[in-house]
């Protein structure tokens, strides 16, 4: 059965520049999943930018609940199981919380990253995203919010570059422009309070493409 859901004013992602679409390898799914002891029971989970799935297929294939949803259509290229409940045109900062769900897992939009983390924690407990490592060094009064507050509590450092590229970046170019990533941990009530957060390093489980 088909669970997509259409909302109005939905975007086709094919013709539209802003939707920052960079899948997110499977093996760096694999990696936050083993190293996270939350993850060792089925959870709920919210994925608000989900793209064609990439990131919701890893998630199911560990057998954890996920609800799937992003500003852009991406029927056409969904990439994880057929009974996925999912929504396309569904702007993640423009909507109310979705408190249905454990945890948010994403690999949220550069550009509105700060925005959605702090979406996210309005919606569940944890949050969990995947982000450009210099990102905790950047400057923006969220950000520093974000760090200070106590609510970034882990930051896991993966030891090789990740391979993501935007959607139509050239296949002859991707492993030049790899670059380095993290799993940062947010957790509402839960951190030091003095703007500090441990770092740990992981490695990508079983490749970072291959299914």
């Amino acid at each position: 059965m088909n669970r997509a859901r259409m909302m109005t004013g939905s975007h086709d992602a094919e013709t539209k520049g802003e939707a920052e679409l960079y899948e997110t390898p499977p093996g760096a799914v694999r990696a936050l999943l083993a190293a996270e002891p939350f993850f060792l029971r089925r959870q709920t989970i919210l994925e608000p930018a989900c793209g064609p799935g990439q990131l919701v297929a890893a998630l199911q294939a560990a057998g954890h609940d996920v609800t799937a949803a992003d500003k852009f259509d991406y029927e056409a290229r969904w990439k994880s199981a057929p009974d996925t409940i999912r929504t396309w045109g569904r702007d993640f900062l423009a909507v109310p919380p979705d408190t249905s769900c454990r945890a948010v897992v994403m690999n949220p939009p550069y550009s509105k990253a700060d925005a959605f983390i702090e979406k996210a924690l309005c919606c569940a407990p944890r949050v969990y995203a995947l982000l450009e490592r210099g990102w905790a060094q950047g400057e923006g009064d969220a950000r520093c919010e974000l760090a200070d507050s106590g609510k970034l509590v882990r930051e896991y450092a993966f030891r090789e570059r990740l391979e993501m590229h935007r959607d139509g970046f050239p296949e002859e170019l991707r492993q030049s422009q790899a670059r380095k990533h993290s799993w940062f941990v947010f957790v509402n009530g839960a951190g030091r309070g003095d703007g500090s957060w441990i770092t740990r390093r992981i490695s990508c489980i079983g490749g970072q493409w291959d299914a």
